[in-house]
């Protein structure tokens, strides 16, 4: 997963939680949390993430959670970030902070669906804008990653705002 953001960014720690496939479980799980308004599902799936790499030390040093920012209409017409329902999990078991307005989606881009790798680049180029933050090390999380493209451009962002920050990722799916 870290070699899909090579070289822009070297994340420090990097893990998807399932492997996706377009049929199954973790289909219908994705699908519900993202499409089905069922915003409770990613405190519940963002718990057993935590729970499972906790003991593993995934999450050591780690002082804030930055969840991918959807774009407000986006968020309008879902009710809820995903990202940050993950986020909020997480954040119940392992007790590291949501920072969630430290970067911000400035654009609201097309969907990445059907996109190729460099269509997926050029649909988040400058899509996100950082802010500097007090954190030496965040994780940055998703809910599916497939090219890399929007948490590449998010980290960038970030970096841009706080070039000495550590930035480790964790995402739900990896497509």
């Amino acid at each position: 997963m870290a070699r899909l953001l090579w070289p822009d960014i070297c994340p420090e720690r990097a893990a998807a939680f399932f492997q996706y496939s377009k049929s199954g479980v973790i289909h219908d799980l994705t699908m519900a949390l993202k499409y089905q308004s069922q915003p409770l599902l990613g405190i519940d799936l963002g718990r057993m993430m935590a729970h499972a790499l906790q003991p593993k030390g995934f999450f050591d040093g780690i002082d804030a959670l930055v969840p991918v920012p959807l774009h407000w209409k986006r968020k309008w017409d879902r009710g809820y970030n995903q990202s940050k329902q993950l986020a909020r999990g997480i954040s119940e078991v392992t007790g590291i902070p949501i920072d969630d307005t430290s970067v911000c989606r400035v654009r609201d881009n097309e969907t990445q669906t059907a996109k190729s790798v460099e269509e997926r680049q050029d649909n988040t180029r400058d899509l996100f804008e950082g802010k500097e933050f007090p954190h030496q090390h965040i994780l940055l999380i998703d809910d599916v990653i497939t090219t890399g493209a929007t948490l590449k451009a998010c980290a960038i962002a970030i970096r841009q705002a706080n070039p000495e920050t550590l930035i480790s990722l964790l995402t739900l799916n990896k497509a």
